[in-house]
């Protein structure tokens, strides 16, 4: 007992100092995984708090494990009491499996339970399985399937081997050789099931370094077997390793000391009560223990360290410690108000994952590219080809204007000149809105009238004369001011003068196109300015469809309901862009590039939200769930590289603190995201 000091009345009473025997008899609450003890019969004697959590946190201390444990049955029971070695057994579905390991002690009589979660381990399975599937659907052509792929007769004999069959069996050629020959471990119980069975049967053998599982189909109506391969080599390895790993866990659960990764343990003010050596060399100390962990940690900021303190699951905080990235794992409290951490080297996986979204960058630059090429090259060639007519034009024009100044012409009829000339100036610049009948209709009315004022060159004026869509009225005016014997070489003037002007148009619009374009792109990746700055959303939009124009002009037709009044957010600029790039890029292909898009936007909730809706096919219920994941695609092998969308994710969740939502039924497929009116970044904290 400690008695209250009477000098110091009020004062919160230091907890006792743990002796190492109780350090060590706490130690198994420190695995993340699960830890047991169980007596000769099965008894359970300990458990940690992971053993209890996994249970059902429940008290599981005297329960027999062959009851507790899912899916235990007597045989592997029997097994596991007389093993001299490790017993493995596997219990869960594939969206939580564990692996325990059971250690018998001969010397003591007890069993020792260590459990290691081999989740994903089952998901690259599944995945393993999909992948089947798809090389399945290739053996269309065999020698394109990257894996071995062969047909055989009902009496073994190779008809048919791909280049990757041959590949893998070292042979120049397969055809005419018996399969229950060259494929190894080929028993006759087998053969017999692969001839006789109505599904697809599966065989596991190992060809010279490499682990293949060969998948037999049904005989087909000609009597023929096809075989596809698919290289397992790196899942066996996985196994392999993973079986020395949870080996590892357990031999390392009995030492801090010997766990690779840093260890921590603090009390709920915060001071440092235990730091293995990992940890010691991470932060290049000689003792951590008497420090704060608040103060130690990197970036630790109040709201986490109250989330961490008051938080009944694992907290997860990521931080740079000298070069290298650290993820640091809280555990909840324990019942004396101790909080373990446990660190994991992240550094790997961080560069990975920046050269991930350099390669999604990268793509999507790919995809850009020959749309803005194209872009630029039409109003260019419009541009250089009106440069190149009027340089002719402005030839003949100037030997017309040369001509009508040895005219003499009066003042009055240099006034009607200079007001044919603005004439010509502005139908250049105009849209004609003549139909092609009206157009025949003044043709000929143009030609009459030339004919009826005895113009002998009609046929060299008539065409411009009709481009300026001059009227019967204008050309009587034109006729009642300037002399018969003028007439017609005014008439040329004007004619040239506005095929003049037209080609100066041409090439104003060219240009113009060429800068706006230009301004665009230079506007849509944010060049010369800083990472986070104020964005207008609707203008990013803009600059997106005006970038993406090559691919939407080809049947895609875009609907803007973009509300003006939208504020502007600060966020970086240029991987939103990435984001628009990306969804609308989606969209166009879910539709074959042919369809209706409608692009929203709206203030929502102190931010501003986005929706972005296309009329395609829809996406499936069953991949909803997973549309956001890294590598996911639902396009063809080949087509999608399954990181846009996760990029998306990442840019409106992970970077700027924002949401990102589907909703998708045939006919109407919707992207909602809502972004803060100031970014904050949600990778500081996990769980």
């Amino acid at each position: 007992m400690i008695e209250d000091n009477p000098d110091d009345k009020g004062s919160t009473p230091t907890p006792p100092k743990l002796s190492r025997a109780q350090e060590m008899a706490e130690f198994p609450d420190m695995n993340p995984g699960p830890v047991l003890r169980l007596s000769s019969d099965g008894t359970i004697e300990m458990l940690n708090a992971a053993a209890r959590k996994v249970l059902g946190d429940q008290n599981a201390v005297g329960a027999c494990w062959y009851d507790v444990c899912p899916g235990m049955d007597t045989e592997t029971w029997l097994a596991i009491t007389k093993a001299d070695e490790p017993i493995h057994f596997e219990a869960g579905d594939s969206d939580s499996c564990i692996m325990y390991t059971h250690a018998r002690r001969p010397e003591s009589g007890h069993i020792f339970v260590y459990g290691a979660d081999v989740t994903e381990h089952r998901k690259a399975e599944m995945a393993l399985a999909e992948q089947t599937a798809v090389i399945a659907e290739m053996a269309r052509f065999p020698d394109m399937n990257p894996g071995p792929v062969l047909r055989f007769s009902k009496d073994g004999k190779i008809v048919l081997a791909n280049r990757a069959a041959r590949k893998l069996f070292n042979k120049e050629s397969l055809v005419g050789l018996n399969w229950r020959e060259v494929c190894p471990d080929m028993t006759d119980e087998l053969w017999n099931r692969i001839l006789a069975s109505k599904k697809d049967i599966n065989h596991e053998a190992t060809v010279g370094d490499r682990f293949i599982i060969f998948t037999h189909t049904p005989i087909t109506e000609a009597g023929n077997v096809f075989v596809y391969g698919a290289d397992a080599t790196e899942r066996r390895r996985a196994e392999e390793e993973l079986a020395e790993r949870t080996a590892q866990i357990a031999e390392m659960a009995r030492f801090p000391d010997m766990n690779p990764g840093p260890v921590i343990r603090f009390e709920e003010d915060g001071a440092i009560i235990l730091a293995n050596r990992a940890a010691l060399t991470l932060f290049e100390e000689k003792s951590l223990v008497g420090m704060n962990w608040q103060k130690v940690c990197p970036e630790m900021s109040d709201p986490l360290w109250s989330k961490i303190m008051t938080s009944e699951k694992d907290v997860i905080h990521e931080a740079k410690v000298g070069e290298k990235f650290i993820t640091f794992t809280h555990t909840p409290k324990t019942e004396n108000g101790n909080v373990f951490v446990y660190g994991s080297d992240v550094t790997e996986q961080k560069d990975a994952e920046r050269m991930l979204a350099q390669s999604e960058k990268m793509a999507t630059l790919g995809t850009l590219s020959a749309g803005v090429a194209h872009e630029l090259n039409n109003p260019a060639a419009a541009a250089r080809r009106g440069a190149e007519h009027l340089k002719e034009a402005f030839t003949s024009f100037q030997k017309t204007m040369v001509q009508v100044g040895r005219l003499e012409l009066t003042d009055s009829e240099y006034d009607h000149l200079l007001k044919i000339d603005e004439l010509a100036r502005a139908r250049a610049r105009a849209t004609s809105t003549l139909s092609t009948l009206a157009r025949n209709d003044l043709e000929q009315a143009i030609e009459d009238w030339l004919e009826d004022h005895d113009v002998e060159n009609i046929w060299e004026i008539i065409d411009n004369l009709v481009e300026v869509e001059i009227s019967i009225e204008e050309l009587d005016l034109l006729a009642a001011d300037i002399p018969a014997d003028h007439l017609e070489l005014v008439l040329c003037a004007l004619g040239q003068s506005f095929a003049v002007y037209q080609l100066l148009q041409e090439i104003h619009l060219g240009t113009e196109r060429i800068s706006s374009i230009v301004g665009a792109l230079k506007e849509y990746s944010y060049l010369d300015k800083a990472d986070l700055l104020s964005v207008d959303v609707n203008r990013g939009i803009r600059n997106t469809l005006i970038i993406l124009n090559s691919k939407l002009k080809q049947g895609v037709e875009v609907i803007e309901e973009l509300d003006d009044n939208l504020p502007e957010i600060q966020a970086f600029g240029s991987e939103l862009n990435q984001v628009w790039t990306n969804l609308i890029d989606n969209a166009v292909g879910a539709m074959g590039g042919t369809g209706t898009i409608c692009i929203r936007s709206a203030v929502s909730q102190d931010g501003v939200m986005v929706e972005i809706e296309d009329n395609g096919p829809g996406i499936p219920k069953e991949n909803l769930q997973r549309i956001f994941d890294a590598f996911f695609t639902t396009k063809a092998v080949g087509e999608g590289t399954g990181l846009g969308l996760h990029t998306c994710y990442s840019i409106v969740v992970n970077k700027h603190g924002g949401r990102l939502d589907v909703k998708s039924e045939p006919g109407c497929t919707c992207f909602y995201v809502w972004l803060p009116l100031v970014a904050k970044s949600n990778d500081a904290v996990a769980e």
